[in-house]
């Protein structure tokens, strides 16, 4: 007898799993198309970000104006901006590939992106205007985010 009629669900997916289980049914286009936008987009901008606040902080900081003056700042700065971004990005890309959820994917940029541009819009109204690669960010954020909003809103 054939191993896959004495353990179908050992082998991974059949005809069967393609379209009972969520991940792997197929998508409408417009669905595909907003959804991979959101999650490549907001992928590669984290995945940038973070690669270049790894191994080059003084440069990302240099344009805000903050001074890296000791051990102490360029660890928080490669730890927080590089290595929580990196992952960040492999979240993001994980779920553009179908390696975890998608929607968990799309939830974790509306969290993520919306939290940021929130701290972002707080500090403006509380400390006023930042320099305007700042306010670039801040629109990527808020782009990415509603993206993703309009991507879950979608009919599976």
């Amino acid at each position: 007898m054939p191993l896959a009629v004495l353990m179908p669900d050992r082998l991974g997916p059949t005809l069967a799993h393609v379209h009972t289980h969520p991940e792997m049914r197929p998508e409408s286009n417009q669905e595909t198309t907003l959804t991979r936008f959101t999650l490549l987009g907001a992928g590669l901008m984290m995945l940038v970000v973070g690669a270049l606040h790894l191994f080059n902080p003084q440069m990302m900081m240099r344009e805000p104006g903050i001074v890296l003056s000791s051990t102490n700042h360029l660890h928080v700065v490669r730890a927080a901006y590089g290595g929580a971004y990196l992952g960040i990005a492999a979240l993001f890309l994980a779920g553009l590939l179908r390696r975890i959820d998608v929607r968990a994917a799309l939830a974790a940029v509306v969290l993520i992106f919306g939290g940021f541009a929130l701290g972002r819009i707080v500090s403006i109204v509380a400390d006023g205007m930042p320099v305007p690669l700042y306010l670039g960010v801040l629109g990527a954020e808020l782009l990415f985010a509603t993206c993703a909003v309009l991507a879950m809103r979608q009919p599976t």
